[in-house]
């Protein structure tokens, strides 16, 4: 059976919608804001990021010579921009808060940062920890087996053990940032793994008809549950020996059903050069979206108050104006560095010193 092409149109749908609904999460704070209602106990900007995960296992899943440079190569962009600003940002931080905020590179430690009841200081860099560690779950496990029913359903039950766990323990940020919170959407990518672009409006509108459906019908039946604000995750105010394990179950149910059903839309959808150019800045706009959003908030939500624009019109104006002005930021700093040229000349180098270091016969 022929290996599907990784040039797919649905993955940069998933990207760019992913990328806005991250972006708009965090303009959007408000957990009982109709945005966040959706995804309850989870939040909605968590669905942008289970879609990267399902990307993410679909493409590997689709590796034709799996080696150690496939995971050097998909590190590498994430990696040197990520790491480029982070040394931006502690100047930054050095000049104007007399810190160096030096929690940004613990997700170059091998992504130590996702043993720590927190964020980095640059809240979404959490990620690049993340992506590390099924990159390496990838290398190390699951290129090796087939991804069937049953092995989604092994992934559902652990990934939900792991969290109960860590969440009755009273670390929620590990829980969250741990890869066995994203475990099942990642095998799902590998399971739909030869499941490829289908364009068809008509279908196309069906599914996003049944997503919007269905989005309305779980924000509609958990609106019964009392649902808090806690963070990452909303908690459950139902009888307490049911409330963790209810959570973890609801949040991997909103992840999967979701992810899946907005996959099947995406793949109908047509090629666009605007959803492409969104998908190829995604890296970027996630590594500065936030400092920018707190730097700018204030200020220009004050400025538009007095023009008398309403407070929901205001935030929808900031996304718009963060997400576009970050991809266009990320076009113009990917051209001009153009860190890409190194990525070959590093690996060899990584390559001779390996050689070298290792012991003769």
């Amino acid at each position: 059976m022929s290996v599907p092409s990784s040039r797919q149109n649905f993955i940069d749908w998933m990207k760019t919608i992913g990328m806005l609904l991250i972006v708009a999460g965090h303009v959007i704070g408000d957990p009982y804001s109709a945005f966040n209602q959706i995804a309850q106990p989870a939040y909605t900007k968590q669905l942008g990021v289970a879609f990267f995960v399902f990307i993410t296992g679909w493409g590997l899943a689709n590796v034709r010579s799996p080696t150690p440079l496939t995971v050097y190569s998909r590190l590498f962009a994430i990696f040197a921009y990520g790491f480029v600003f982070a040394v931006l940002f502690s100047l930054l931080a050095l000049v104007l808060k007399g810190g160096l905020q030096l929690s940004n590179y613990s997700p170059f430690l091998l992504g130590a940062n996702v043993l720590f009841n927190n964020f980095p200081a640059n809240p979404t860099t959490w990620y690049i920890g993340t992506y590390l560690h099924l990159l390496v779950l990838w290398f190390l496990v699951t290129r090796h087996i087939s991804v069937n029913m049953m092995t989604l359903v092994v992934a559902f039950i652990l990934e939900n053990i792991i969290r109960m766990s860590l969440l009755n323990a009273g670390v929620p940020f590990i829980a969250y940032m741990l890869f066995p919170n994203w475990l099942t959407v990642f095998l799902l990518g590998h399971y739909l793994h030869q499941h490829t672009d289908k364009p068809s409006l008509k279908l196309a509108a069906i599914v996003g008809a049944t997503w919007v459906l269905v989005a309305a019908g779980w924000s509609n039946v958990m609106n019964g549950i009392t649902v808090g604000d806690g963070f990452p995750f909303r908690s459950l105010f139902v009888e307490e020996q049911w409330a963790i394990p209810l959570q973890s179950l609801l949040i991997s149910a909103t992840y999967f059903i979701s992810t899946w059903l907005f996959f099947q839309m995406a793949r109908c959808l047509p090629e666009s050069r605007v959803v492409k150019f969104f998908a190829r800045n995604t890296i970027i706009i996630f590594i500065i979206h936030l400092p920018i959003i707190f730097a700018i908030y204030p200020t220009y939500y004050a400025w538009l108050d007095t023009f008398g624009i309403p407070p929901l019109a205001q935030q929808l104006s900031l996304i718009v104006f963060i997400y576009w002005g970050c991809a266009m930021v990320s076009e113009w700093i990917t051209r001009a560095l153009r860190l890409e040229r190194w990525r070959e000349p590093l690996w060899k180098r990584l390559q001779l010193k390996w050689f070298r270091a290792r012991p003769a016969g």
